[in-house]
């Protein structure tokens, strides 16, 4: 009797809280809008494979971690920012200084690319640990990375042609004739201007 009794009970308990967690309102998913005043225009990007190393050491051993996945590096500019064209009408030319590109963040990072590995010193136990900081500190490293002078120099290339398009295609869509179009930007430290270009009025 005392058996069924205990059983009763907990069956009585167990179906409340099933009760409980069907009425009770279930938290709704949070959303952070974002807008981007002007508009973007995303100028290139590439893949690469990073590998991240994170080391602890001390008389007790050395923790050590690493991982390894494929991250996607994308760069835009604002619309709003400052674009300048020079046009020399007799020769068909035309020169745009455009605003700096700068790497979309967070990094985006393809997780099924993911791998790990970590391992404690002969007298440390604190490997999972160590891991997971080196988790934690994936997109700042990611976006230091995409900050960095190297990794803005190797897209530099395919921005300029992307905002050639971009003017050619938008700014100077009316005119009779499409010019050449150079692309520069004003991060650049030596933009030359060639003689007889006039200031546009058609931004």
């Amino acid at each position: 009797m005392r058996l069924l009794a205990l059983t009763l009970i907990y069956t009585f308990i167990f179906l409340g809280r099933c009760a409980d967690s069907q009425t009770k309102p279930q938290p709704k998913p949070e959303f952070i809008y974002l807008r981007i005043p002007g508009g973007t225009l995303e100028t290139h990007g590439f893949k690469k494979s990073e590998v991240f190393n994170k080391s602890t050491g001390s008389f007790l051993g050395t923790t050590s971690s690493e991982i390894r996945v494929n991250a996607t590096y994308r760069y835009q500019i604002a619309l709003r920012g400052k674009f300048t064209l020079y046009i020399d009408d007799t020769r068909n030319i035309a020169l745009v200084i455009a605003p700096s590109f700068h790497p979309v963040v967070p990094v985006a990072i393809d997780s099924s690319t993911i791998v790990t590995k970590t391992s404690s010193g002969w007298a440390r136990f604190n490997k999972h640990e160590h891991l997971q900081k080196l988790q934690r500190e994936l997109s700042p490293r990611l976006e230091s990375l995409a900050q960095s002078r190297e990794y803005i120099e190797l897209g530099r290339k395919e921005a300029r042609i992307t905002v050639e398009e971009f003017v050619c295609d938008w700014i100077l869509k009316n005119r009779d004739s499409k010019p050449f179009v150079k692309v520069y930007f004003e991060d650049e430290t030596e933009i030359p201007l060639p003689e007889n270009m006039k200031l546009s009025t058609k931004l």
